[in-house]
């Protein structure tokens, strides 16, 4: 698959949000990407990959989740068009994952090299603060979320998941939702139904 011009200009509309890039820096990040295209239900990070996968999203829906010992799922994140998908906690040294990622419909991704991103961080300084400013956003996020899911109703939790993935809401399964939210499916049908 060729990598079409378009899509390089939303990765840029994208990145430019968390700093400013010189044409040298500009060039050499985007030299890192390939295009990548999932099935739905392919998987683009599973928790046994020995390489750091990034990835960011032109078309498509993907579900971050993790699998207790158990065997029950959890959904931590939906990610869609125009952001970056990743197991975040890998980034920091030392840290493996134990994330899945997963296309929930047919998706393309623009795939960024890691190791040659972290190659190039030494010689490029916006390289190095667009993947802080990255994993900042992310970790304010996850508190956030956090808070939420401790401290709000189910009805309120579903209200607020409404606001912020309004988009994605008819894109996946409401035992996903649910998941997300930390309520059971039952619960968020009786939510739905008043």
């Amino acid at each position: 698959m060729q990598m079409q011009s378009t899509w390089l200009d939303t990765f840029k509309t994208f990145a430019d949000q968390f700093t400013d890039f010189s044409q040298k820096e500009w060039q050499a990040l985007a030299g890192t990407l390939t295009p990548q295209t999932l099935s739905k239900n392919d998987f683009f990070v599973r928790p046994e990959d020995t390489s750091i996968q990034l990835g960011f999203i032109i078309k498509g829906l993907l579900r971050t989740f993790f699998i207790t010992p158990s065997g029950d799922e959890f959904t931590t994140d939906f990610c869609c068009e125009n952001n970056i998908t990743t197991n975040y906690d890998v980034l920091t040294p030392g840290n493996a994952s134990d994330y899945y990622s997963q296309a929930m419909e047919d998706a393309v991704l623009l795939k960024i090299d890691y190791q040659a991103y972290e190659s190039l961080c030494k010689d490029y300084p916006a390289l190095q603060a667009f993947k802080t400013n990255l994993i900042t956003r992310h970790y304010a996020r996850k508190i956030t979320r956090e808070k939420e899911l401790l401290s709000l109703s189910a009805k309120e939790k579903y209200s607020r998941f409404i606001k912020e993935f309004p988009h994605i809401v008819q894109r996946v399964r409401q035992y996903h939702i649910a998941s997300f939210l930390g309520i059971t499916p039952v619960q968020l049908s009786r939510i739905k139904k008043n």
